[in-house]
């Protein structure tokens, strides 16, 4: 699985960021959130739209 760069980046209301990519030659979605700022990320998730909404 490669990953393009963000298609978008989001600063949550804890200042934590929350990522989202596209996968390369696949029209899938993926998300990754901070679980601490600056600390640690939470594990990869799939979306089921480009808005991950």
């Amino acid at each position: 699985m490669g990953l393009s760069q963000p298609s978008s980046v989001t600063q949550l209301p804890d200042g934590c960021l929350r990522l989202v990519v596209r996968e390369w030659n696949r029209n899938r979605f993926w998300q990754i959130t901070e679980r601490e700022r600056f600390v640690s990320w939470e594990p990869w998730r799939l979306c089921a739209t480009q808005d991950c909404a």
